[in-house]
């Protein structure tokens, strides 16, 4: 059976690129934006860990500061992402009678965070917070809703175009997520 994932990673990204509304300040990392990221996932269930490939898409909107009275190199707003973290084969020692057990899990996770960032010229640090649910996929069936946490930095190569990398984590019903990440933004 072929995944849906890849179809809704992709069409989250047409999604977002053509339902934001264009907005001039892209240069100062304010108004909508849209991404898309990979790299490495480090998850955990409880019992193994494991390092398997992991792609996103996220849509965001910040404000600068000075909106709600505060330093004008703030920016404050919130994000929508999805994640695809890969399934990968695990093996845990059961230990008697039950000896060597094997299966695969991966997760796929869609949340929204609250985001802040400090502009410094061309350059911008950030934090995010908020809620994801993550979906098991292969062995590890299910879904629940957990923290989701991260940081990272992104620099503008033009007014619209910008580079990313970011760590982000997500924990639910004892699964763990960290995701290191590079990526790709247009600012509308």
């Amino acid at each position: 059976m072929k995944s849906k994932y890849p179809s809704i990673l992709a069409a989250t990204a047409v999604a977002t690129i053509f339902l934001a509304v264009p907005v001039a300040q892209a240069a100062n990392f304010e108004g909508y934006a849209a991404g898309l990221k990979a790299g490495l996932n480090f998850s955990s269930d409880g019992l193994t860990s494991g390092t398997t490939f992991t792609a996103g898409a996220e849509s965001t909107y910040l404000v600068p500061g000075q909106v709600l009275s505060m330093p004008s190199s703030l920016r404050i707003g919130g994000d929508a992402f999805f994640d695809l973290n890969m399934s990968a084969s695990r093996t845990y020692n059961a230990g008697y009678p039950f000896g060597t057990l094997s299966y695969s899990y991966g997760t796929a996770v869609i949340g929204a965070d609250a985001k802040v960032g400090y502009v410094m010229g061309q350059f911008m640090p950030y934090a995010k917070f908020g809620l994801a649910d993550l979906i098991g996929t292969g062995d590890e069936s299910g879904s629940s809703i957990g923290l989701h946490v991260g940081a990272g930095a992104e620099y503008l190569l033009s007014q619209a175009l910008g580079a990313t990398a970011e760590w982000t984590y997500d924990s639910a019903n004892g699964l763990d997520n960290n995701n290191i990440t590079v990526g790709a933004v247009y600012h509308f």
